[in-house]
């Protein structure tokens, strides 16, 4: 699966105070100057981000007057985007043959996958190619906004667009009539003000403007209409997501937690408690560990799975197994997690000491959206009206072998690598402007 483009958070450490950089939507980083671990809050809550300008008045006011040479006045704009991102599971039927029967149940849906990537104005500025702030990860640097950091004398435009109409354009399908079924996991939707020089190019008041990049330099257009530089006349008031990150350490014992940038459920070492991230804090959530089976090679390692519970449903769905860890290759976890679900094994025993914990990266909602879409996958004619029951979440043993880390019950092996980290770069993820 394509990895989606990251870009980087600057802040500061709150134990030290030294400048820290982490990765967009991390959960945690750890500071590189004092090494405490460290805690970031505001899981599914729309953060508002202010991308600084590189480019100065007067370096603006040439670029301008190389095309418009009546440009003057150079104002400093900042521009609302939202900005989108998730990974997107598809069951896609194939394209039916003339006269064939849409219900024929040997047809069966292919699996598509892809990171979506949405950036797109949170204001109603069109007509001057601002459509998107693309995505640049070496050119662009976030930070979390504070109405006390703004540039100096920046005026901002305010958002027209609201957060559920934002979510609404962002998870727009593409290729509908193919569609099956679809599961959105990890996504986030934010906010992100970009500085615009804004020049006239003329003396009246209702004159046309010129806009210039304010991060990259580049002249974005000479023709902006006037009744858009009619509303910068009044000034609002930038929306604001206050966040503070804080010391990563176990609520119950104090122990220091491990740091992922994508777990948002945390498994203490010291008192076995799990712990997910909910808006600003972290809370206990509910949890077992399962035994290993006898006979298991190798070292021991539990990962976290989520199962849920679908009474009513086809006999292969009645309890569906969804891995809740991290691994770049999202076709061998579903491979997983259709083979526990068809085989529902019930490990002897309640409760174990768990050996080499992980956190999880999938929380409570991801967990039942992609249960439903293991189940569409299993059987795509009788799931469509599935009823899920709560999920629960279990640590399971793995065997970890020489290159792999190996399912007991099933026997299915993922490749050790593919375990690692994902990396933050963009491959060939899916970007569109409005």
């Amino acid at each position: 699966m394509s990895a989606l483009a990251r870009l980087e958070v600057a802040t500061t450490c709150p134990a030290c105070a030294a400048p820290l950089d982490v990765v967009e939507g991390a959960s945690s980083a750890r500071c590189g100057h004092c090494g405490n671990r460290l805690l970031f809050p505001g899981r599914r809550r729309v953060l508002t981000y202010l991308v600084r300008p590189r480019t100065d008045a007067t370096a603006a006011l040439a670029v301008a007057r190389t095309t418009a040479p009546a440009a003057r006045d150079p104002e400093l704009c900042l521009l609302p985007y939202y900005r989108y991102t998730a990974e997107e599971l598809r069951w896609d039927w194939p394209p039916l043959p003339p006269g064939a029967d849409p219900l024929d149940p040997i047809r069966v849906p292919e699996l598509a996958e892809r990171a979506i990537e949405r950036n797109f104005l949170a204001c109603a500025w069109d007509g001057l190619g601002l459509y998107s702030i693309g995505v640049r990860t070496t050119a662009l640097r976030l930070e979390l906004l504070r109405t006390d950091t703004l540039p100096e004398g920046a005026r901002v435009v305010a958002v027209e667009t609201t957060a559920a109409d934002a979510l609404a354009h962002a998870l727009k399908v593409t290729n509908p009539e193919l569609l099956a079924h679809r599961a959105v996991v990890g996504g986030m939707l934010s906010l992100v003000y970009f500085p615009f020089w804004v020049l006239s190019l003329g003396s009246a008041a209702a004159c046309r403007f010129a806009v210039v990049d304010a991060v990259t330099g580049g002249l974005v257009s000479t023709d902006g209409p006037p009744r858009l530089r009619e509303r910068l006349a009044t000034a609002a008031a930038p929306a604001v997501t206050p966040i503070e990150p804080r010391v990563l350490l176990c609520p119950n014992c104090g122990w220091d937690l491990p740091d992922d940038p994508d777990h948002v459920i945390f498994f203490c070492g010291q008192c076995t408690r799990a712990w997910t991230l909910a808006d600003s804090r972290l809370e206990p959530i509910a949890h077992t560990v399962v035994p290993p089976p006898a006979g298991c090679a190798g070292t021991l390692q539990h990962r976290p799975l989520w199962r849920v519970d679908a009474l009513e449903g086809p006999p292969a769905c009645r309890r569906i197994t969804v891995p809740a860890f991290r691994h770049r290759a999202r076709r061998q976890l579903l491979t997983l997690a259709t083979l526990l679900t068809r085989k529902a094994p019930a490990p002897a025993g309640t409760t174990c000491t768990p050996a080499d914990p992980t956190g999880a990266h999938l929380d409570r909602d991801d967990a039942l959206a992609v249960a439903r879409f293991v189940a569409t996958g299993i059987d795509a004619h009788r799931t469509a009206s599935l009823t899920l029951a709560e999920p629960r979440l279990v640590w399971w043993p793995f065997e970890r072998l020489a290159g792999s880390l190996r399912e007991p019950y099933t026997r299915f092996a993922l490749p050790v690598r593919s375990l690692e980290r994902r990396p933050e770069t963009r491959l060939g993820s899916e970007r569109t402007r409005a």
